[in-house]
């Protein structure tokens, strides 16, 4: 049977069947056993045989295994996925969407900010896959896990998912745009992608002026050279909440399938700026080691923001738990919105 996607009009969950056990419902659609979002990771590894079939589920009785279920640490609905399952999505968007969309990776800084940043929010909110960039959020999760709750399988962190996007180019020959970061860090990183990554497909790079960013000129720019190189995967380093923002704004002008912010990776990537060692990131102190790098201008962020912030955070999830409140333990049924299917 030839695969194919086919949309429904009924309220559902997504599923991911196999064509092998597929069969035709009188909705006109095809439906089977949902396989996990496990198995559609080994599917890309070239490990799972036939090729899925996805679809819009109407049959409530394929619940767990036929979503990305998510899980909620600060009002934020994360992403309950790991780095393997989280690229393997990222290809089916790409090869069998026609709609765009975007992935957040979420930190403490950014669960601070979205308290009173709407249109931060508004990113989040129309997000595809919401990932735990921050080793806090896991942890938090664990905590509630202890309410009955699931808790995050892993971090994925922006500047892991960074290199993995640089071997998926390699291995299914996905092209890869660099947009943004300090002058010459896209550049930079391109070369170390092609390094790590012999015969990936980094088809563009650029640095937008600082000075001009906000003109409609150079918004223009932006937008033709990221047409013309025609990337499957957007990677956009403007920082935090400014990338996000202009994701949201954009995504539907740029003909790309798939775009993600991704921060400081490009000059982490380069060597312009240096990452924590291991041990700082599985012990969750990258800030730390940050904050010491340039004190003068994360100081306020860190110190005076997060830290206060993530004792509240705490304390709540805490409390959440000691009096059985399941309302953020509870795994929440929130599909990533793969629309617009082929």
């Amino acid at each position: 049977m030839k695969n194919e996607l086919t949309n429904s009009k009924q309220n559902g969950s997504l599923a991911v069947i196999s064509n092998s056990d597929a069969d035709v419902s009188r909705f006109g659609m095809v439906v089977a056993p949902p396989i996990s979002v496990k198995q559609l990771s080994s599917y890309f590894d070239g490990n799972f045989g036939e090729s899925p079939t996805v679809c819009i589920n109407p049959d409530p009785a394929y619940k767990s295994s036929s979503i990305v279920s998510t899980v909620t640490v600060g009002d934020v609905p994360f992403s309950r996925v790991s780095m393997k399952e989280a690229t393997a999505l990222i290809l089916l968007m790409i090869q069998k969407s026609n709609s765009p969309h975007h992935i957040v990776t979420g930190n403490l800084d950014h669960l601070y900010r979205l308290q009173t940043d709407l249109e931060f929010k508004k990113a989040y909110e129309t997000a595809s896959l919401v990932l735990a960039d921050g080793m806090p959020i896991v942890w938090l999760s664990r905590i509630l896990r202890l309410n009955g709750g699931d808790e995050l399988t892993e971090r994925v962190a922006g500047s892991d998912l960074f290199w993995e996007l640089g071997r998926i180019s390699q291995s299914h020959g996905v092209r890869i745009f660099l947009l943004g970061g300090v002058e010459g860090a896209a550049d930079g990183a391109k070369e170390a992608l092609e390094k790590a990554y012999p015969g990936c497909d980094v088809c563009g790079t650029y640095c937008p002026p600082f000075e001009k960013f906000n003109t409609q000129e150079e918004q223009d720019e932006i937008l033709r050279r990221v047409r013309a190189a025609s990337p499957d995967i957007l990677l956009v380093a403007f920082g935090a909440p400014k990338q996000e923002k202009w994701i949201e704004a954009n995504k539907h002008h740029l003909g790309v399938p798939v775009s993600i912010g991704v921060g400081g990776s490009f000059e982490m990537a380069c060597g312009i700026a240096r990452r924590a060692p291991k041990i700082y990131q599985q012990l969750g102190l990258e800030w730390a080691f940050r904050l010491v790098q340039d004190p003068a201008r994360l100081y306020d962020r860190y110190v005076r923001h997060d830290l206060p912030f993530l004792v509240k955070l705490l304390i709540r999830t805490v409390a959440d738990v000691a009096t059985g409140d399941r309302s953020n333990a509870q795994r929440n049924r929130h599909a990533f919105r793969l629309g617009g299917l082929k």
